[in-house]
């Protein structure tokens, strides 16, 4: 039930912040790859902080910084997506090379492969 709460408090907050269209495109983004890769809701509550932020900055040396922080937000969503969905078009084209069977995706972040990996003999 937290899942489905969050993927819609970010919904309601991008249509908040970006309009109708934006929202519908992010929350049917993060709608199919949260189940798959629920780490990435962080990466999109971030950006759109950082969207937030970049437009109610007042002009000056913060309006500035709001739109670097903005920008590379948009970097860390597209650079985190970028293997998720490399991951998910190698399993839907070749099924058998998914070696966690119908459980899971296979697709882990730096973090959670360090956590798993074997250690050295």
């Amino acid at each position: 039930m937290w899942n489905l709460f969050g993927v819609l408090v970010i919904a309601v907050f991008s249509y908040w912040v970006a309009g109708p269209l934006t929202a519908t495109i992010g929350g049917v983004g993060l709608f199919l790859t949260y189940q798959a890769a629920p780490e990435l809701i962080w990466v999109w509550g971030n950006l759109l902080a950082a969207v937030a932020l970049a437009r109610a900055a007042p002009e000056g040396r913060l309006a500035r910084v709001a739109s670097v922080y903005r920008t590379v937000s948009f970097a860390v969503l597209a650079l985190a997506l970028v293997p998720f969905t490399w991951s998910e078009v190698r399993h839907a084209i070749y099924p058998q090379l998914e070696a966690t069977g119908y459980a899971g995706s296979g697709w882990r972040l730096p973090c959670q492969l360090l956590r798993h990996s074997k250690p050295k003999s």
